[in-house]
């Protein structure tokens, strides 16, 4: 994936029938620490990258990165994984220090007391100034997520959106 800065231009044509699977190739990257203290650290996670392993357990993820990160300055830190960003998606993430803290980050995020915000580019035009969607979301084994409708298959998600700007053919939400 490649970084844009501000005044780049990006132009793109959806092919659905062109895209083909590719294989994956490791990029070295750094991690961008954005807060740490005693008890958690903050970092932004690029695009393209992993949270946390799944059970084909792939090496270069966030969290294998952290870990390093913290072990440089005490070879027995531990470092737990409060929440997670799908592969495709760049943000800032929260890494407990202790499994304490990462119970009570948990405890937070459950009963939904952190503000995320989100911003995104969809197709279409979406002709509501602003709305709520709800659905439940369910994970594979490879840690995807995906919307279901049976309630017991995954877990209640509510997104409110407000639409920023309208182009053409999409939407940045």
């Amino acid at each position: 994936f490649e970084v844009l800065e501000v005044g780049d231009r990006v132009e793109v044509q959806w092919q659905p029938q062109a895209i083909a699977p590719k294989k994956r190739v490791a990029k070295t990257r750094t991690l961008e620490v954005v807060h740490e203290d005693e008890d958690l650290l903050v970092v932004l996670k690029p695009a393209g990258l992993l949270t946390v392993p799944t059970p084909h357990g792939e090496r270069q993820t966030l969290l294998s990165m952290v870990e390093s990160y913290v072990r440089k300055s005490d070879s027995s830190a531990q470092v737990c994984c409060v929440h997670r960003l799908d592969r495709g998606v760049s943000g800032l993430l929260v890494f407990a220090k202790s499994i304490a803290m990462a119970e009570e980050l948990r405890n937070q995020f459950a009963a939904r007391k952190p503000e995320r915000q989100y911003v995104a580019i969809v197709a279409g035009i979406v002709s509501q100034s602003r709305g709520r969607i709800e659905s439940y979301l369910a994970t594979d084994s490879d840690l995807n997520r995906y919307s279901v409708d049976d309630p017991a298959q995954g877990e209640f998600a509510a997104t409110n959106f407000e639409v920023v700007k309208l182009w053409k053919d999409a939407t940045l939400l």
